[in-house]
C-alpha cells in the first residue's frame, strides 16, 4: 500500500523504487522518502510517500477501526494526518525507515512537486 499526496507531482522512479526497498526488506516495518521524530515516534511523511506491507489484517481491519475510534469527526486530524499514521504505525509495532539518502544521492532535495491544485 502507497500513501501519498493528490495534488504532488512525483518523480517517475519514485513509487517503484520505495516498492523495490520494501520487499527488500521481507515486507516488514514502512518505509517512506522522509520521517521525522517527534518526542520518540518515528512519523513518515505522506507527502514523500509511505509504502507498507498489506498484510494480517492491519489495512482491512486494524486502521479502519483505528481512524473510526482516533480520527474520524475530528477535523484538526487532516492537518496531522503523518502524525496519526505514525502513531497507528507505532501502536501496530512496525518501524519506519526513512530512506533520504535515495533522494539526495541524485541531487534531489524532495521526490515531488506541487501541482497547481495544491491548497494546503
Amino acid at each position: 500500500l502507497m500513501v501519498l499526496d493528490d495534488d504532488h507531482e512525483y518523480v517517475p522512479h519514485a513509487l517503484g523504487e520505495l516498492s523495490r526497498e520494501l520487499v527488500h526488506r521481507g515486507g516488514q516495518g514502512v518505509v517512506t522518502f522522509f520521517a521525522y521524530f517527534l518526542r520518540g515516534l518515528m512519523v513518515p511523511q505522506g507527502a514523500d510517500v509511505i509504502a507498507l506491507p498489506l498484510g494480517a489484517g492491519v489495512v482491512a481491519e486494524l486502521l479502519p477501526r483505528y481512524h473510526r475510534e482516533f480520527v474520524a469527526g475530528d477535523g484538526s486530524c487532516f492537518l496531522v494526518d503523518d502524525l496519526w499514521i505514525g502513531m497507528f504505525l507505532h501502536l501496530i509495532g512496525k518501524s519506519v525507515t526513512s530512506l533520504r539518502e535515495l533522494v539526495t544521492s541524485r541531487g534531489l532535495q524532495m521526490v515531488y512537486r506541487r501541482t497547481e491544485n495544491a491548497k494546503v
